[in-house]
């Protein structure tokens, strides 16, 4: 279980064949794929590790990673925008837009300061 005052300096990624060692900062956004995440990096490599989304957003601290929908999981840091109420995407500072539900959209705003 995910436990909000730890300290987390490097996670090990099981990928494929390699154990990656990632700094949470520098993970962008996961996106789920069945039983599969797809993590993305900041240096803009994209790693596949066989387990859920739920199990690696347990791994990640609620302060900086928020789900936006049943299957997108961002950092908050690489958030670059947030499209208007027509379309509910954010854009990341990679230019990759995702969806972000109608469910989960008050909980994302609740993390900015609307000025």
């Amino acid at each position: 279980m995910h436990n909000p005052n730890k300290i987390q300096l490097m996670i090990i990624v099981k990928s494929q064949n390699d154990l990656v060692v990632v700094c949470p900062k520098d993970i962008m956004y996961c996106l789920a794929d069945g039983s599969y995440t797809h993590i993305y990096l900041k240096d803009n490599r994209k790693l596949l590790v066989s387990k859920a989304l739920n199990h690696i957003q347990d791994q990640l601290s609620e302060k900086f990673f928020v789900r936006l929908h049943r299957s997108h999981l961002v950092n908050l840091t690489f958030v670059k925008s947030f499209a208007n109420h027509t379309t509910n995407v954010v854009k990341m500072e990679n230019g990759e837009e995702l969806k972000v539900s109608m469910d989960r959209r008050k909980e994302l705003l609740k993390h900015f300061i609307i000025i």
